[in-house]
């Protein structure tokens, strides 16, 4: 059973500027839930530190913003969880109530596509929110032209090879033959449009291409989850 002592010790170590962190926070960080600091105080406020004010009251714009700049730098959709230890490292960070808020009856990746919309600078973070199509009842509705395939070089190398290809298998053989043992398949993206879709990833990617080298990249955990994270596009 954590004691009261314990309790009042983590608020003092989680406490940002002399202020306690908000209860999601606070439980986030130290795994101490509200039944169990409530056998002490009926309210938060009573534990003995500043509590943080009540969430503050953010325009749409900056939630949007905030969750867009983290969303990126995870590479994917932001959770709770992350929310939660953003705002334990951050405490001017948008609380999860504030984005709770926010996304009203959108889920937060639905809520995070709608402000991603007709703004050019977050349309990476778009790509990998954006609402999943409605299952097709058969495959064959789904137009392949080609593929869009990211290949590694090395077991754990970080340099990546974007390409398009008619045969995913026949040209990851014809490249193995260059550099026998080394390269591996990370991803392949089925689409209808491979000259247009290659093009949108090296784009994506040109500040991390490799001098001189038009299809070679050195790349991220990040960079790697977003490509992974389409099967069709």
């Amino acid at each position: 059973m954590v004691t009261r002592a314990e309790i009042l010790s983590a608020i003092k170590q989680t406490a940002v500027e002399g202020r306690a962190l908000g209860e999601d926070a606070f439980s986030a960080a130290t795994r101490i839930k509200q039944h169990e600091w409530r056998k002490f105080w009926v309210r938060w406020s009573e534990a003995g530190f500043r509590p943080n004010t009540l969430t503050q009251k953010y325009s749409d714009e900056v939630l949007g913003t905030q969750l867009a700049t983290l969303a990126r730098e995870l590479g994917k959709v932001p959770v709770k969880g992350d929310i939660d230890h953003r705002k334990i490292a951050d405490a001017n960070f948008p609380s999860y109530v504030a984005f709770r808020r926010w996304k009203r009856d959108d889920s937060l990746a639905s809520a995070l596509w709608k402000f991603c919309q007709g703004r050019d600078d977050l349309s990476d973070v778009a790509a990998f929110c954006q609402p999943s199509a409605k299952p097709q009842s058969s495959r064959t509705k789904q137009i392949v032209n080609g593929y869009v395939y990211l290949f590694r070089y090395g077991n754990s190398g970080r340099d990546y090879k974007v390409g398009r290809t008619d045969n995913p298998a026949r040209r990851h053989s014809q490249l193995s033959g260059m550099f026998p043992g080394q390269l591996r398949v990370i991803h392949v993206i089925e689409t209808d449009d491979p000259g247009g879709i290659e093009g949108y990833w090296k784009n994506r990617f040109e500040s991390k291409r490799l001098k001189g080298k038009d299809e070679i990249f050195r790349l991220d955990p990040a960079d790697i989850a977003a490509f992974k994270s389409r099967k069709y596009q």
